[in-house]
């Protein structure tokens, strides 16, 4: 009786000792679910800002493609002022010239 009991015990002992070793790589386990669950969702927001990133670049290069548009615009409209108002210069200029050549008096004859 005491020999059965005596064996009881130590597969008893043995059983907990396989249990506490199942708890421990269970543990673990649930340590590097975890980890990998963490990293996945930083890895996800990564993700997401890469995408916001890369939308906002997107955004903005169309923005730039505008305004330099609109400043390629708004430079042929100033130079095409500028010819104009060079033009109107000149052409007050030799208006100028010409009604001072009629104001010059004739010299008379003696």
């Amino acid at each position: 009786w005491k020999k059965e009991c005596g064996d009881k015990r130590v597969k008893t002992a043995a059983l907990e000792a396989k249990l506490a070793a199942m708890q421990d790589k269970l543990f673990e386990m649930n340590t590097a679910l975890a980890r990998a669950q963490a990293q996945t969702a930083e890895a996800k927001r990564d993700a997401e800002c890469e995408r916001r990133l890369a939308a906002a670049i997107q955004q903005a290069n169309g923005d730039r493609d505008t305004d330099l548009a609109r400043l390629g615009h708004a430079m042929a409209e100033a130079a095409s002022a500028e010819q104009a108002a060079f033009r109107a210069i000149h052409f007050n200029e030799e208006k100028t010239k010409a009604a001072a050549e009629k104001k010059k008096p004739t010299a008379r004859k003696r």
